[in-house]
């Protein structure tokens, strides 16, 4: 029962959301989407002046896999297990492309990369060496993000992101006969649903955003974004 209401509201959401739609009053800026289509016949309602393809660099934080971490590397014979994390960096590029036939109906599908760094220290008492794990989590993920609504300097979206997580982990001590070890965890799956804002201050090809959402990665994203061509 509880999954079938969970795939019930993603269905409302995802087409009852949908209302990118261009409209006669746009003027400049984003507004370029309705006047500036590469080919208005397919009801295609992306790009400023033509271009339909963007570039998205963004920082987010903080880690959502957090509690997992430390719940890992706590034990019962270290006195304290503390987490720090310089967040998450990351870059997107996507094609926005018309589908379904339905005039400025808009997804921008895309690839996904980004590395976020973070630290496990365990702290024990008595002669026992004190721990340091570093991380860096490689995540590579397939991006579709479902255009909800088109403003005169404002996108909104759904974004759906599938992919693999890699991590590098690094273990030093003080201990004078261990110093470090490096390896790599096995590939796991990476996953997010969340929404999306974007905002042209000018009005022009490139803006800011705005990204919240559920799974791996960050809960919260900013960065800047351009088209490019």
């Amino acid at each position: 029962m509880k999954n079938s209401l969970l795939y019930f509201t993603a269905v409302i959401l995802f087409y009852g959301l949908s209302g990118c739609y261009c409209l006669k009053t746009y003027s400049s800026g984003v507004s370029d989407f309705e006047r500036a289509t590469v080919n208005k016949d397919s009801g295609l309602c992306c790009g400023h002046e033509g271009r339909s393809v963007e570039v998205n660099a963004y920082y987010g934080a903080p880690f959502t896999e957090k509690k997992e971490y430390v719940d890992r590397y706590s034990t019962l014979s270290s006195e304290s297990t503390e987490f720090s994390s310089v967040g998450q960096f990351g870059l997107r590029i996507e094609k926005h492309i018309s589908y379904l036939n339905i005039p400025y109906r808009v997804l921008g599908v895309g690839v996904d990369y980004s590395q976020t760094y973070f630290n496990i220290e365990q702290k024990y008492a008595g002669n026992q060496a004190d721990t340091a794990h570093s991380f860096v989590q490689h995540r590579t993920v397939l991006s579709i993000n479902h255009m909800t609504f088109i403003r005169k300097k404002s996108i909104g979206y759904l974004t759906f992101q599938g992919g693999v997580n890699n991590v590098r982990e690094t273990i030093r001590s003080n201990s004078t006969d261990f110093q470090s070890q490096r390896m790599f965890q096995p590939a796991t799956f990476a996953y997010r649903i969340g929404y999306g804002l974007q905002y042209y201050p000018t009005g022009g090809r490139w803006g800011i955003a705005l990204e919240g959402g559920y799974g791996g990665g960050a809960y919260v994203r900013a960065g800047v974004f351009c088209w490019v061509f």
